[in-house]
C-alpha cells in the first residue's frame, strides 16, 4: 500500500513517449516473427488493413506497475531467501509485464488491420478493461509461475515416506 504514491509520483514524472515507442516498437516485432507486412513508426504500428497508434494510456506502465507490486507483495508473503533470485524476480517482474502489454498491443494491430479497430466488438474488448485483464491475468500467471519455480528450489527436499515396519 505504501507502493501508491510512489506509482502516482512515476506516473507523473517518467516521459510516456519512450515507453510508447518501445511498446509499438515490440509489437511490431512479435507482427513480424508472425509473417505478416507490418511497418512500425513512432507510435504507429500499421498492417496493409490499418493499425493502431500506442498512447500513454496503452504504453504497458500500468501492467508493469502492476506487475512490479505482485513481486514486492509475494517477495513480502512468500519469502525468498537467494538474492540472487530475489534480483532476477525483480527484473523479470516488468518485462513480463511489457511482453504482456505488446502481445495485447499486438493483437489490437491485428483486429485493426482486418478492418475490426475501435467501435469493434474484438477490439473494444482487448482495448478497454475486460480484454486487457485477461493479458494482465496472463502476466500475473506467468509471473507466479516464475516465483514459484525459484521458491521451489529453496525448499527442502520432502522426507521420503517409508512403510512402516510389520513384523510378524
Amino acid at each position: 500500500l505504501m507502493m501508491f504514491p510512489a506509482y502516482a509520483l512515476m506516473m507523473r514524472l517518467l516521459p510516456e513517449e519512450p515507453l510508447s515507442l518501445l511498446t509499438a516498437g515490440i509489437a511490431g516485432f512479435w507482427l513480424g516473427i508472425l509473417g505478416l507486412n507490418v511497418a512500425v513508426t513512432g507510435r504507429d504500428v500499421m498492417l496493409p488493413g490499418g493499425g493502431v497508434e500506442v498512447l500513454g494510456a496503452c504504453n504497458g506502465l500500468d501492467m508493469i506497475a502492476q506487475i512490479i507490486c505482485v513481486a514486492l507483495i509475494f517477495l513480502l508473503a512468500f519469502r525468498i531467501r537467494s538474492n540472487r533470485s530475489r534480483l532476477v524476480l525483480l527484473l523479470a517482474a516488468p518485462l513480463i509485464g511489457l511482453v504482456s502489454n505488446t502481445l495485447r498491443i499486438a493483437l489490437l494491430a491485428v483486429f485493426a488491420g482486418q478492418g475490426q479497430s475501435k467501435g469493434s466488438f474484438l477490439f473494444d474488448f482487448f482495448h478497454k478493461d475486460g480484454g486487457s485483464l485477461v493479458f494482465s491475468g496472463v502476466a500475473v500467471f506467468v509471473f507466479g509461475m516464475l516465483y514459484m519455480n525459484l521458491l521451489e528450489k529453496e525448499l527442502p527436499p520432502l522426507p521420503s515416506a517409508s512403510p512402516p515396519n510389520q513384523t510378524s
